[in-house]
């Protein structure tokens, strides 16, 4: 075989496969953005295509990097829409097999910081909002809403005036006390113990907080566990990063840690004091 058919046979097999096209939009990405990531392949989407999906959480992380909040797929393309969490240059974990061989996305993203580097105080990071259409009318209409339900409400009350109330004081119902409400006395009763185990302490403020902020949030937060929760206040709730980092490592060292720790009343007091501090309870 002479030179020119060795030219021409590593000519043909490099030209078999040419690698899709990756691109962003927006190109400028700062923390809490939403944006869009297409890969568009020349022929149709490899079978074995894989991308993340949900909160994607590095190994040896707590919480989640990044989080896919929708992916469409077309005959030769994918489109993710993402939000980053942490600033900084990443690589998607996007991987497929072309000819034997495993290729993964080369497009580096780069995720801007909020932050300036001159702030006194770190602000919340909110969700981007989208509000479209006429602003003016959609105030107007917000506003005769409002008027409309404070007629309502009026009226329900002057009818509600004229009605005669039949109360029997023998057999009046007591309220129930809301289930956040019991689990807030008991963890406050397990403070006048002399000795408290951490691991019991833990489980009660978890509960506790658990019942707190699905009343708060209107959400039903019970079944998620310690890691779920604090990645879900992150995202809804305001709290500081470092201190939901700072309680799961706690929660999670009391909890399925084999030493049984056990506080004092003053230690237990303390403990709760900063927590309810931390947590905004």
């Amino acid at each position: 075989m002479n030179l020119r058919s060795i030219f021409i046979i590593l000519f043909l097999s490099t030209s078999t496969f040419a690698f899709p096209k990756e691109s962003i939009n927006p190109t400028d990405i700062f923390v809490g953005d939403i944006f869009e990531y297409t890969i568009q392949f020349e022929g149709k989407l490899p079978e074995n295509l894989q991308y993340p999906d949900g909160d994607f959480i590095q190994e040896g992380e707590q919480l989640p990097i990044f989080k896919t909040l929708t992916a469409n797929k077309s005959e030769n393309q994918l489109q993710l829409k993402i939000r980053f969490y942490q600033s900084g240059e990443y690589l998607l974990p996007i991987e497929w097999e072309e000819q034997n061989q495993i290729y993964k996305s080369e497009l580096k993203i780069k995720v801007n910081s909020n932050l300036r580097g001159d702030e006194t105080d770190i602000d919340d990071i909110e969700p981007p909002i989208s509000f479209s259409g006429f602003y003016l009318y959609r105030l107007l209409f917000a506003f005769i809403c409002f008027i409309i339900l404070v007629y309502l409400i009026y009226a329900m009350y002057l009818f509600w005036k004229k009605q005669v109330r039949v109360v029997d004081t023998k057999w009046e119902k007591i309220p129930e006390i809301e289930p956040r409400t019991k689990k807030l006395y008991q963890l406050e009763q397990s403070l006048i113990q002399t000795d408290l185990s951490l691991k019991e302490f833990c489980y009660m403020v978890t509960t506790y907080c658990k019942e707190e902020y699905s009343f708060r949030l209107n959400s039903n937060l019970l079944n998620l566990t310690d890691s779920e929760f604090l990645a879900y206040l992150y995202d809804h709730s305001g709290v500081e990063e470092s201190i939901l980092r700072e309680l799961r490592s706690i929660f999670r060292n009391a909890k399925y840690a084999n030493e049984e720790t056990v506080l004092s009343r003053e230690e237990a007091k303390s403990l709760w004091d900063d927590w309810k501090l931390k947590l905004k309870l």
